[in-house]
């Protein structure tokens, strides 16, 4: 069977390729990035910002990790805008000010990789016989990129991007509307039908995720039902 360490390695690869093609979003990150730099780098910064927030941080990101990126976003939009946008403009930082579009971006990103954000905790869990939860999860997430492509207005694409790679699993069962597009190479995403047999094998799960979890026609079910 194949390795869960790199299904979950070829998640994270995935999820950073999809970042790179959402090139409207650098900017935004950008700020972040160096506001967080300026607050574990700078002293005079980081005693103001504390007198402005206590002990509330942003913690710093790793560029190989998307998910530390995530992190940072979410810790960022919990603080006041205003109080933050008054403290960066009276240090000298007002280029670091983000405007509304700048913020309403950040929470459409939170929204669109949460889940994605869960599932790899999911996977990398110890006390989890994780390759049980490869196909549930991944359908989930194809569900959940399916529902929100259509109202995303910064990160289309993102969605884009994450939808076409995670196509291969349904491509592998050939089902409908699943076709690789024109021109374009293998998806990165690791794909074996083992992971279909861990997740009937196990107790937990069974055909449950499939009735249940993932929003598919009878027809698709009944398909996945075969492969498995």
């Amino acid at each position: 069977m194949e390795r869960l360490s790199c299904f979950t390695h070829t998640l994270q690869l995935v999820i950073k390729d999809g970042l790179k093609e959402a090139s409207g979003l650098s900017g935004t990150l950008a700020k972040l990035s160096r506001t967080a730099s300026l607050l574990h780098s700078s002293t005079s910064f980081k005693d103001r910002f504390e007198s402005c927030f206590g002990d509330a941080t942003i913690p710093s990101a790793n560029a190989t990790r998307w998910n530390s990126t995530l992190k940072q976003v979410k810790a960022y939009v919990k603080f006041d805008m205003q109080n933050l946008s008054y403290m960066l403009n009276s240090e000298g930082h007002k280029a670091l000010i983000l405007s509304q579009r700048d913020y309403a971006q950040l929470k459409e990103l939170i929204e669109v990789l949460d889940p994605f954000l869960e599932a790899t905790d999911l996977t990398q869990g110890e006390k989890t016989v994780t390759a049980s939860v490869v196909v549930p999860c991944v359908l989930s997430l194809h569900c959940h990129l399916q529902e929100i492509r259509g109202r995303v207005r910064y990160c289309g694409p993102l969605v884009s991007s994450l939808k076409t790679r995670f196509t291969e699993i349904f491509q592998a069962v050939k089902m409908p509307g699943c076709e690789p597009a024109e021109g374009r190479g293998p998806t990165k995403f690791p794909f074996t039908t083992a992971y279909f047999i861990a997740s009937v094998l196990d107790p937990s799960f069974g055909f449950q995720w499939l009735k249940h979890d993932v929003q598919l026609d009878s027809d698709d079910k009944d398909r996945l039902s075969v492969c498995a």
